[in-house]
């Protein structure tokens, strides 16, 4: 990959020393790019993506998120514009640009990320202040709620069992079961579907009066390291409604009878409901009493 060097001395000589001392750096592995007066913001979003991934203090998809918004948003916007040319009437301009062609989603990431990319340019002395600050704030997207009635969600537990039920598609038929007893806990339990998929056996107690499920992990999916648990720092206790407490009896007949196994399996096994990843439209229930927080368990 080409990198652009430019340094400033007095003598022809010192100019191409500092420039062979460059590329050493750069060849070897031992130095990150440097941003300087002439750097465009292509290559101050390079830094800056660098830099992050070099820290290792932010998670595999959050930075996935800043190289797609870079790639295909600020780069083809204004890549070329020296990072020095970038003032607040240019934010914007550009601002507006993107919320007009994509939407208000991606005016709203391109100004996070302008943001960030500008206080890298403040770190390598290249900007003086952010001018993204003092740009016009862009408005909050609409809040849509909505919620399922109970002959709603009959007619979606329905169609679960008569998805691809005449066996005329290819692939792998459905679990119609597996979905359905994963709805009804995410119903129970106010849990998006990937904390459903990320529950543990250590995190359901059938034994309380009522139940309870403890909420302490997501599941997360990227380029480089696909589908994996991510537990969360503070678990959320909550409890299951009688639905919800027989669907998990019912995920958890159905994995030991699977398996063939009689007795209780150790306490960490996932409940395997891995097939449902398609529901993650279905939102999040507002009506269940808010849920007390608890160190997650020690398993």
């Amino acid at each position: 990959m080409p990198h652009r060097l430019k340094v400033a001395r007095a003598t022809e000589t010192d100019v191409r020393r500092a420039l062979e001392e460059q590329a050493n750096l750069i060849r070897n592995g031992r130095a990150a790019q440097s941003l300087n007066a002439y750097s465009t913001i292509a290559e101050a979003a390079a830094v800056f993506l660098d830099d992050k991934r070099r820290s290792e203090t932010v998670e595999v998809s959050t930075i996935e998120t800043y190289e797609f918004s870079v790639n295909n948003v600020i780069i083809p916007e204004c890549g070329n514009l020296l990072l020095t040319d970038l003032t607040v009437l240019r934010c914007n301009r550009i601002l507006q640009h993107i919320r007009d062609t994509k939407s208000l989603s991606a005016a709203r990431k391109a100004r996070s990320m302008f943001s960030q990319i500008c206080a890298t340019g403040i770190e390598h002395g290249v900007l003086t202040f952010n001018p993204v600050r003092d740009a016009r704030s862009l408005p909050l997207p609409p809040k849509k709620e909505s919620a399922l009635n109970a002959g709603q969600l009959e007619t979606v537990r329905e169609r679960m069992r008569s998805w691809r039920a005449n066996g005329y598609q290819h692939g792998p038929r459905p679990n119609a079961r597996l979905l359905e007893n994963a709805m009804w806990i995410m119903v129970g339990t106010s849990a998006r579907i990937g904390e459903v998929l990320a529950l543990r056996r250590c995190d359901v107690d059938v034994t309380a009066n009522p139940p309870t499920v403890l909420i302490a992990g997501t599941i997360t999916q990227t380029c480089t390291e696909g589908l994996r648990r991510k537990p969360s720092a503070y678990g959320q206790e909550t409890a299951l409604d009688p639905c919800a407490s027989s669907r998990y009896r019912l995920q958890r007949s159905a994995i030991m009878e699977a398996a063939g196994e009689h007795e209780p399996s150790p306490p960490c096994r996932g409940l395997g409901i891995k097939a449902v990843t398609r529901c993650s439209s279905m939102t999040r229930s507002r009506g269940w009493p808010r849920k007390h927080q608890r160190p997650p368990s020690p398993c």
